[in-house]
């Protein structure tokens, strides 16, 4: 049904706002910014334990999570280690305050994960993931297009650099 696909694009378009939000500024480096996103795998690992998927983990599933916790923070430590902020003008509060934010983030993106695999595996189980995927992506196109002034805004940028930001962005993407 449409209702889920619009509640999984809804959760990804807030994680993105959200995002923006804890790199307004861009006070956090941008490979760090990255790097935290996969907490995404720890915090869908706990709520993926809560009804109603109920699941449990082997040993070896939870080495595999240490391992990356551990390698965020050997990887993420240093940065915050300094008692520097990162930019010119960026008080350590700000960036813990960003931290904090893109933290955050991550939780709608477990929980539209979440949510899909729930659907996939549970409630429709013949459902074609090719086709669901079409449909998150248009109406998250359509919805990331619909917030682009509001991300702009938290993010400082004019109205009039939305196309040449999203151009930059497809750029370092491909």
């Amino acid at each position: 049904p449409w209702w889920k696909v619009g509640a999984i694009g809804i959760l990804f378009a807030s994680h993105n706002v959200l995002r923006n939000l804890g790199n307004r500024g861009a006070t956090i480096n941008g490979a760090v910014v990255l790097l935290m996103a996969k907490f995404n795998v720890p915090i869908s690992a706990v709520l993926s334990m809560m009804p109603p998927l109920r699941r449990r983990f082997n040993a070896f599933q939870w080495l595999g999570m240490a391992v990356l916790l551990a390698g965020l923070a050997v990887t993420i430590g240093p940065t915050f280690a300094s008692s520097a902020p990162r930019q010119p003008g960026a008080s350590l509060t700000e960036a813990g305050l960003d931290i904090v934010m893109l933290l955050v983030s991550v939780v709608p993106t477990a929980l539209a994960m979440l949510f899909i695999e729930l659907q996939v595996q549970h409630r429709h189980p013949k459902l074609n993931v090719i086709v669901l995927w079409c449909k998150i992506c248009v109406l998250e196109f359509g919805l990331r297009s619909f917030l682009a002034p509001m991300n702009a805004l938290l993010q400082g940028l004019a109205f009039s650099e939305i196309f040449d930001n999203a151009l930059d962005g497809l750029r370092c993407l491909f």
